[in-house]
């Protein structure tokens, strides 16, 4: 009958672990010389004393620079807390409203010239409007302000773009403007303030007026 060589294997992974874990070991920071302490036992009778005195020192001496950085940090955040309201932007009111301003028609023709009928992304340019203030500007707005002459200035530069069914649908339902400078009938989804002819005229010099078919 053989006999095993070998004891049996001594599990001491997780008992090596914890002894590891509880094995006391000096401050983070400090490391045991073996040299300084074979001088501190072989030296004269008061040469261990004497180091260990020169180290309670110079800890005394870097707590001090480490309160005095303390103090000059918090010094530094106080003063950046109290400046930093100067370079602050001033808050944006940027809530939805339904009327419109000249800014905002210049912006939403611009738009249409940029993006063509990609509404929603006009109106996150704008801020203040929503993607159905775009679709009904563009019905209400389309011969005032000659946004099919716009369209094609798109068109030329991005490629042509499907008509929206839904556009087409509004505009031949909605309210025919008999003149240039009439404003939209109180059954228009939005309430809008009508800029004046000069800003008109300065904002959209680009686009080739087309006369109205209802002019004729």
């Amino acid at each position: 009958m053989l006999r095993p060589t070998t004891g049996p294997v001594k599990r001491e992974g997780r008992d090596r672990h914890l002894l590891m874990r509880h094995k006391r070991k000096p401050p983070r920071g400090m490391y045991i010389n073996h040299d300084d302490l074979a001088a501190m036992a072989t030296g004269p009778a008061g040469q261990g004393e004497a180091m260990l005195k020169a180290m309670d020192r110079e800890i005394v001496s870097l707590k001090r620079q480490v309160q005095n950085h303390k103090q000059t940090i918090s010094a530094l955040k106080r003063k950046t807390s109290e400046g930093i309201d100067d370079l602050r932007p001033p808050d944006s009111n940027n809530r939805i409203n339904a009327r419109w301003t000249n800014d905002e028609l210049l912006l939403a023709v611009q738009g249409v010239r940029k993006y063509g009928k990609d509404f929603r992304a006009i109106a996150e340019v704008i801020g203040t409007k929503t993607e159905a203030h775009l679709r009904s500007f563009f019905v209400n707005y389309r011969r005032r302000y000659n946004l099919d002459a716009v369209l094609k200035e798109y068109e030329a530069e991005n490629g042509p773009i499907m008509d929206d069914e839904k556009d087409e649908k509004m505009e031949t339902d909605g309210p025919s403007s008999g003149s240039e400078g009439s404003t939209p009938t109180p059954g228009a989804s939005s309430p809008v303030t009508v800029g004046s002819p000069s800003f008109v005229k300065q904002s959209f010099c680009k686009a080739p007026l087309i006369p109205s078919q209802t002019a004729k």
